[in-house]
């Protein structure tokens, strides 16, 4: 349909009908050839440490990837402009240091924009399948398993080597009345990398902390179901009222309910005491006002009006 509709518009221009064919047969092999690129056949396995991540926490690796994936898209674009248009105006000029700056600035912004095209489709690719429905999973570990994602591996090492050398230059370059301007280049295009190192260090704190939570979530949610905890319910005043009354006597109790476990007091021989069905004994202010929340004794959570035996 494409096709028909930019045949039939060029046709209109004087243009011939078979230039569109071919343009658009030259677009599809194009098309196809990237999709070989940046995305492995499917079916083939990658155990890359995004694959493992979003296999144990596949919200969090989401946004653990959108953070970081985004920031280091807009910072390598905004350094490539920057750099580039800085080299276009001073290239001549900043040729007098005893250092090649400018040739590594240059090859910094070759490097940088290698690396942007793998950003950009590992950042919109999982937010489109992400919004059609496709596992996240399957779309990292295809991404992955591609040629791009290893020759961006290549390039990232690449790139920190290239780094620490221009780091070693920059601190030992000389000053240059011509162009004073690359050292200064040079200290923000090193401070772009620390703070993208920040970045990362900190979603993944944040990724690591996330994880942590769920963990114990589950593991409390399987040591305690929900079940096991039912919604709180008050109790009446009535049942609060029915509750009898009994004259604590520590030799009839040796060891066993000897201080209230609500305010943590102890009982004193002869003090009257609220006994609840589970048998269990408690001040008559400390029970009543817990009652008036939750009907359910606070040593073994049974309910009042459970009829349970009493101690």
């Amino acid at each position: 349909r494409l096709a028909t509709t930019c045949r039939r518009s060029l046709c209109c221009i004087g243009m011939p009908a078979q230039q569109p064919l071919i343009m658009s047969r030259v677009q599809l092999r194009l098309a196809r050839s990237l999709e070989e690129f940046f995305f492995a056949a499917p079916g083939t396995p990658s155990e890359d440490p995004l694959v493992v991540s979003v296999r144990r926490d596949a919200a969090g690796t989401r946004r653990f990837i959108a953070s970081v994936g985004t920031f280091g898209a807009y910072m390598g674009a905004l350094t490539c402009v920057v750099c580039s248009t800085f080299l276009a105006l001073t290239w001549d000029a900043c040729g007098c240091y005893d250092r090649p700056l400018r040739w590594w600035v240059l090859l910094y912004v070759i490097l940088q924009a290698c690396q942007l095209p793998m950003r950009v489709v590992l950042v919109a690719g999982l937010r489109n399948a992400e919004s059609s429905g496709r596992s996240a999973e399957a779309f990292l570990t295809s991404l992955t398993a591609s040629r791009a994602w290893q020759i961006g591996g290549v390039l990232g090492r690449l790139m920190y080597t290239w780094q620490v050398l221009g780091a070693l230059w920059w601190l030992g370059a000389e000053s240059c009345p011509s162009c004073p301007g690359i050292p200064k280049l040079m200290a923000a295009v090193l401070l772009t990398t620390a703070l993208r190192a920040a970045v990362v260090f900190a979603a993944s704190r944040l990724l690591a902390r996330s994880r942590q939570a769920d963990r114990r979530g589950r593991a409390r949610s399987e040591a305690f179901p929900e079940e096991e905890f039912p919604a709180m319910v008050s109790a009446t005043p009535q049942q609060i009222q029915a509750l009898p009354c009994v004259k604590f006597a520590r030799s009839k109790c040796p060891g066993f309910c000897t201080s209230c476990s609500i305010c943590l007091s102890d009982f004193d021989d002869g003090e009257t005491l609220k006994k609840l069905p589970c048998g269990h004994l408690f001040h008559d202010d400390c029970v009543a006002s817990w009652l008036q929340r939750n009907k359910r004794c606070p040593l073994c959570v049974r309910a009042i009006d459970d009829h349970c035996k009493t101690a």
